[in-house]
């Protein structure tokens, strides 16, 4: 073989290498953009079949399948505030650049990669087992490098174990429950579905008789007594963890209390 065929076995030999990179990249590109719909579907209820969820999973995750597993559910805190803080054009690279280090951070602990789930979310499968601790020491130093890396907050929520991937809705759903207490527990945190379970379960003490009582010292202009009642309101919602919207509901029923002495006492004025 002269020096020709050499140069031109050397010139095909890496076209064949790129050409190969070029579809390697495109694979993952798009099993990434399948996966991240596969995720999104589930989340907003749009596939709830179990078997056509396992079957999928076969795909994205391979021999993971039947083993256990728990969803974490990641959220930019203050979402709102964090939209107008951040320019747009800078929203997809900080979202991009999170999932990246959630992605990293919890490589060896987790199923997939670090997916966006579209406004404030991100999820990522991972693997429970004997290093949980140290899966939860992560996804606290996790909190840490992002605060100090992007300049905000996420709070993380984390579903209970599930024994296999037919149980990823049921994950999901309880890793975006336990992410929501965080309206009562703090922001920037990691949040247990499992720890708010027997919270949630607690009776709470705020009914009929408290709002109408409420609504009572309010129009008799008992001060006192109206403080002391919201007080009590309040700090039921925090110590039970309800659900958001049960908090709003009695929220919204206080608010009432409130709106209906303010038109009484418009009426008497306007008299």
């Amino acid at each position: 073989m002269d020096h020709h065929d050499l140069l031109h076995l050397e010139a095909l030999a890496g076209e064949l290498l790129s050409d190969h990179a070029q579809l390697s990249q495109m694979i993952r590109k798009a099993k990434t953009e399948a996966s991240a719909k596969f995720f999104s579907d589930i989340y907003h209820k749009n596939i709830t079949n179990i078997k056509e969820i396992r079957e999928k999973c076969n795909g994205y995750f391979q021999d993971s399948t039947n083993q256990l597993l728990k969803v974490a559910i990641i959220s930019i805190d203050h979402f709102y505030e964090w939209s107008y803080r951040f320019p747009a054009s800078d929203h997809s690279l900080l979202k991009f650049a999170l999932a990246n280090i959630m992605t990293e951070i919890v490589e060896s602990y987790s199923h997939s990669e670090c997916i966006d789930l579209g406004k404030d979310k991100l999820i990522i499968v991972l693997r429970p087992g004997e290093d949980e601790i140290l899966l939860e020491k992560k996804l606290k130093e996790a909190l840490q490098i992002v605060k100090e890396l992007l300049d905000f907050s996420i709070s993380i929520g984390i579903s209970s174990q599930k024994t296999d991937f037919g149980k990823l809705v049921e994950a999901i759903f309880e890793a975006d429950t336990a992410l929501g207490n965080r309206l009562y527990s703090g922001y920037g945190r990691i949040l247990k579905f499992e720890e708010f379970v027997e919270q949630n379960s607690r009776k709470i003490t705020i009914n009929d008789h408290v709002l109408d009582q409420l609504s009572e010292a309010i129009e008799t202009g008992d001060s006192l007594r109206s403080r002391n009642l919201i007080d009590h309101i309040i700090g039921e919602i925090r110590r039970s963890c309800m659900s958001q919207k049960k908090a709003l509901s009695i929220i919204a029923r206080t608010g009432d209390c409130f709106l209906r002495l303010s038109r009484d006492e418009d009426k008497v004025k306007n008299k």
